[in-house]
């Protein structure tokens, strides 16, 4: 596919999933690191900022890596020599129509339907448990709509940009 794509659609753009990087840093980085929870709040910040250019994601990354002690450590290297192909600094300026997030969309159904299905399913089984995910989802949507009609939110400021976006 690496090689494929590029020749047929020659206009599109290779990108690695941000989440599925990000979801490997407890494992690469070890036990006490990945509880560390400033680092995790620091390599987060830089990480998904949509706002860095390349310049200060580098320095951002670099001043990171030494404050942790991980110049050295081999998978972070690897992830910042393919930086372009998963930091948004490297291609913030490209259109990508809300593709950043889409994992995490299709994660979260993945789990939705998980909780209804097992791989034991037959077909039949399978079609039948959709069913029934979709009618909870629409009851779970029923009930939330119900709630947010008859119900006054709670405003934290006198601005009326915040009546205005409720």
């Amino acid at each position: 596919m690496k090689i494929a794509i590029p020749q047929i659609f020659t206009t599109s753009c290779h990108r690695f999933c941000m989440w599925h990087i990000m979801e490997n840093v407890s494992s690469k980085v070890g036990l006490v690191l990945s509880k560390d929870a400033y680092f995790m709040k620091e390599l987060n910040c830089i990480v998904w900022s949509h706002y860095l250019q390349p310049s200060e994601f580098e320095m951002r990354w670099t001043n990171l890596m030494k404050k942790y002690d991980l110049l050295d450590h081999s998978w972070f290297s690897h992830m910042f020599e393919i930086r372009r192909l998963w930091i948004p600094a490297y291609f913030g300026d490209l259109f990508m129509a809300g593709l950043l997030r889409t994992t995490s969309r299709s994660e979260s159904e993945n789990h939705f339907f998980y909780e209804f299905t097992n791989p034991n399913f037959t077909l039949v089984e399978i079609y039948m448990q959709f069913e029934s995910a979709m009618e909870s989802q629409r009851h779970s949507r029923a009930q939330l709509i119900k709630v947010s009609g008859s119900s006054i939110p709670e405003y934290k400021t006198p601005l009326h940009i915040e009546r205005y976006a409720s």
